[in-house]
């Protein structure tokens, strides 16, 4: 029977003095990851002609204000940003294709560098939290 007195671990893999080994011993895969996607991204966007990379942009080049976002509603930001370009905004779209592991070098070069404010649309809600995964992501 469970008794707090007396705590057992059963049925793990890894007991306390190896799981944190074994986690950190995995970073070299997760860093080699985003290289792996975007030498894959690039070789089925020769096959079929897609432009997919870890972060794609779109809107006006010298954007001052830009969302960023990942999933269905990028298809009815991208109207968005058509209807406010057209109006003389100068907005844009970032659309994340790779999310995690998340690597800035990747958001950067994709943003124009006229970008003065970034809005991260977020479908998930951390209560509790100071803000969102992709946000926190975005901001750090």
């Amino acid at each position: 029977a469970m008794n707090p007195e007396h705590p057992v671990t059963k049925g793990t893999s890894e007991n306390d003095d190896l799981f944190f080994q074994v986690n950190e011993a995995s970073n070299s895969h997760y860093d080699a990851f985003p290289a792996i996607v975007v030498d894959y991204m690039n070789k089925v966007n020769a096959k079929i002609g897609t432009d997919y990379k870890p972060f794609n942009y779109y809107g006006a080049p010298d954007a001052t204000e830009v969302i960023v976002a990942m999933g269905s509603v990028c298809e009815c930001a991208e109207e968005v940003v058509d209807y406010l370009n057209a109006k003389g905004e100068k907005v844009g779209l970032v659309k994340v294709h790779l999310y995690r592991p998340f690597v800035p070098k990747y958001l950067t070069a994709v943003l124009p560098k006229t970008v003065k404010k970034i809005s991260v649309l977020d479908r998930t809600k951390e209560r509790g939290s100071i803000g969102e995964p992709l946000y926190l992501d975005v901001v750090a």
